[in-house]
């Protein structure tokens, strides 16, 4: 399969540091809680010590993700499946990622 790579012309991208756990999980589970209130679509991609985090955050707010999931407003995307979706040869494949 022939793949556009990321990169290959200018593009633009946010990159956000944190200093734990604690902080991204409130982040993270504040975007889905927003988005989910204003009744958008939400897609997220977390590893799976994070989704744990998250999940128990929401649920601690009375968060119905489960509901939200199901009825496809909430993808939830395990990060390392992801990336091993979305590459070839350990670069971002464009095609692949759409089709993700």
């Amino acid at each position: 399969m022939a793949c556009t790579v990321l990169g290959s012309r200018p593009a633009e991208h946010l990159v956000a540091f944190y200093h734990s756990d604690a902080f991204i999980v409130e982040q993270v589970a504040s975007f889905i809680s927003e988005g989910l209130a204003a009744n958008e679509h939400v897609i997220a991609i977390a590893t799976t010590h994070h989704w744990n985090a998250i999940t128990a955050r929401l649920d601690e707010s009375g968060i119905a993700y489960g509901r939200a999931t199901s009825a496809g407003q909430l993808v939830l995307i395990e990060a390392e499946e992801a990336l091993d979706t979305v590459t070839v040869d350990g670069k971002v494949c464009v095609e692949r990622f759409g089709a993700m």
